[in-house]
């Protein structure tokens, strides 16, 4: 299903530059306006990877994460 997803889709670099841009961006605002909320991430290179991959789920899952002290 997901290959059929990925075939269909006509502006793949955009949509993974979109995704890839989107991770960055909500972990760099989580690592400056995080500490407010009790959630600051440190920018490590792991963290970066994961947001840069996974993009905005990414970013979530690195704050269950946090947030279970795993």
């Amino acid at each position: 299903m997901l290959r059929e997803y990925v075939r269909r889709k006509k502006h793949r670099l955009l949509a993974f530059l979109f995704g890839t841009g989107s991770g960055i961006a909500g972990l760099l605002l989580l690592h400056v306006f995080g500490e407010q909320w009790g959630l600051a991430l440190p920018l490590t290179v792991f963290h970066l990877a994961v947001a840069a991959v996974a993009g905005l789920p990414g970013v979530l899952l690195l704050i269950w994460l946090f947030r279970m002290q795993i």
